[in-house]
């Protein structure tokens, strides 16, 4: 009788010992799932009712001009309009009620003079919707990825020239690679 209490009591603590190990990362450490963040090359930011998506200014020279793209995502139910500075340069968006616009469409194609940065640095930028204002970093691209090289506002842009570094690759995922 007391062998069999014995047994059960080391099973059921081995059970709730391997419950806890399995379990016990939650307590420790936060859970990536539960955590914002913007899944894209660009930044997020939400000013009052306004939200802002995958914001980015696509450039090829350092503090040259930059066309912005994402979108800006009007919650409310009146037409706002969106200011977003960059350095003394500004562009601004009227968006209707409920609606959301794509700065990549042409007819909401914005460039500004000088991004104040570099292709791959983030520069401070203001945003202002609705009476409120939110100061963040937007990422400033250049055109080495396909997406972004319709973007590029520069003249003499040659993605050819952006890209060039890249087809010396001979890694499993060059176009050329036969170790499959």
């Amino acid at each position: 009788m007391k062998g069999s209490i014995i047994r059960r009591a080391t099973g059921v603590g081995l059970v709730v010992a391997a419950a806890f190990g399995t379990s016990g990362c939650m307590f420790i450490n936060d859970q990536a799932t539960t955590m914002d963040y913007a899944p894209s090359d660009g930044v997020q930011v939400e000013v009052s009712d306004m939200a802002i998506r995958n914001l980015a200014l696509v450039s090829d020279e350092p503090n040259g001009a930059g066309r912005f793209i994402g979108s800006l995502d009007n919650r409310s139910d009146a037409e706002a309009t969106v200011t977003i500075k960059v350095g003394s340069d500004s562009a601004t968006w009227t968006v209707p009620a409920g609606e959301r616009i794509a700065l990549e469409d042409d007819e909401n194609a914005v460039v500004i003079d000088n991004t104040t940065g570099a292709p791959g640095e983030m520069v401070d930028s203001e945003v202002e919707s609705m009476g409120d204002s939110a100061d963040l970093q937007v990422s400033v691209l250049d055109g080495t990825l396909q997406e972004y090289r319709q973007f590029v506002p520069q003249e003499d842009f040659d993605p050819e020239e952006n890209v060039e570094h890249l087809q010396d690759y001979e890694g499993p995922y060059s176009e050329d690679y036969e170790g499959h």
